[in-house]
């Protein structure tokens, strides 16, 4: 299939023992050198045409929580994005008084919180920051997310307070590059879902860049027929796709022309666009997933201590995701909630892993193929659409079975 090059790689256990993962996952490359901001850019397109403005500022903030730490992304990416609600009660978690945070200035230390009048509620709040050329005076939405590893905080009602970390863990920890997330099926599903789509975007980058051109801004589907294509007169059509400027069969024409061999997969473009958008609607319906990366940005490097502190925000942080940007891999494993996280090789797989590999690898892979597939459609008629999209993309279609 045309699209046989973005699946992803099943193992029973990671090659790398740094990764201290020793139960079937799957994992898929990604690195900072992918278009990562043309990936952003292109949902956030959707997001703002497509969503309800009090959603939009709700995405906003998981871009800015959970999306620009995750992947590093540089901050002014964003900014426009950043802005005030003018109403008085705001999804921003407010945060505390020594907290060492990322804004829109640079890196600094909250030294007070000054909180206004009470009838102007969040509108009139304001944190006094020492920055490094001074001290400023910022507004929440000017504050992106904390510095990873700077403190024990976790967000309860709205605020940041200090959380008390259990003693009971492990005595294997990870390498503090990697970044470990015990995530619900939200999570999963919307870092599954963009991964693909930057990888997606990469590819044909890496084979349109030759054939460059400037942006093409008319709305017209011709726009390219006289010389082939290339990225950025793609994406230009991506975004009027977005904008429903152009029709799909008009941008699916634009891409035969920039390549008769990636077609396929830049086709699907704006259908990934659609799902990462909706995804991120869902997450933005609850604080769950910002709450779970709270703990991430702790820097708690003992997977069994982290996953236990997840499971207490909700029993649902069934998907382990881990990032490795050094290395360029991206890992997804799914766990029951009974079941032991190893960390640890318990014993010799040698003899029993040949047996045992095909059906492992089935299973994990199915079960979590299934969790996409459930959890991308609203409704019926887009769970439908759903599965079109995915078997466009190569995924399998099958039931998903439980992990003994």
């Amino acid at each position: 299939p045309a699209t046989a090059s973005f699946y992803p790689e099943f193992m029973t256990r990671s090659e790398d023992e740094t990764t201290l993962i020793y139960q079937p996952h799957m994992r898929l490359p990604i690195s900072l050198n992918m278009p990562h901001k043309d990936a952003y850019q292109l949902v956030a397109k959707q997001v703002s045409i497509a969503k309800s403005s009090d959603e939009h500022l709700r995405i906003t903030r998981i871009w800015a929580e959970l999306m620009c730490p995750l992947f590093k992304y540089p901050p002014h990416w964003i900014l426009n994005e950043l802005q005030d609600t003018g109403k008085r009660i705001s999804p921003i978690v407010k945060y505390s008084m020594g907290q060492k945070v990322v804004t829109a200035y640079g890196d600094g230390e909250i030294m007070s919180v000054i909180e206004g009048a009470p009838q102007q509620g969040n509108s009139s709040l304001r944190y006094k920051v020492q920055l490094a050329f001074g001290t400023g005076y910022i507004r929440p939405e000017a504050i992106l997310h904390i510095i990873p590893g700077t403190g024990n905080y976790v967000r309860m009602n709205g605020i940041m307070e200090n959380a008390e970390l259990p003693s009971n863990g492990s005595d294997q920890k990870l390498d503090p590059k990697y970044s470990l997330l015990f995530g619900n099926q939200h999570a999963y599903c919307l870092l599954r879902v963009y991964c693909l789509l930057v990888r997606i975007l990469a590819d044909s980058k890496s084979l349109l860049d030759s054939k460059e051109s400037p942006p093409v801004e008319s709305n017209k589907s011709d726009s390219c027929e006289e010389k082939p294509c290339g990225y950025s007169t793609v994406i230009a059509s991506l975004k009027n796709v977005l904008s429903n400027r152009i029709s799909s069969l008009e941008f699916e024409k634009v891409c035969r022309n920039a390549s008769r061999e990636k077609v396929a997969q830049m086709a699907i473009l704006p259908k990934l666009v659609e799902k990462c958008a909706n995804i991120l609607g869902k997450i933005a319906r609850g604080d769950t997933v910002l709450t779970l990366h709270d703990y991430t940005m702790m820097k708690i490097m003992d997977p069994v201590k982290l996953r236990l502190l997840c499971q207490n925000v909700t029993e649902n942080a069934n998907y382990r995701i881990q990032l490795d940007l050094d290395a360029g891999w991206i890992y997804f494993s799914y766990l029951e909630p009974d079941q032991d996280l190893l960390v640890v090789q318990e014993y010799d797989e040698a003899d029993d892993e040949e047996e045992n590999h095909d059906d492992l690898l089935e299973e994990q892979g199915n079960s979590m193929v299934e969790d996409v597939e459930m959890d991308t459609g609203e409704d019926e008629e887009e769970d439908v659409e759903d599965a079109e999209a995915e078997a466009e993309a190569g995924l399998p279609d099958s039931k998903r079975p439980k992990l003994m």
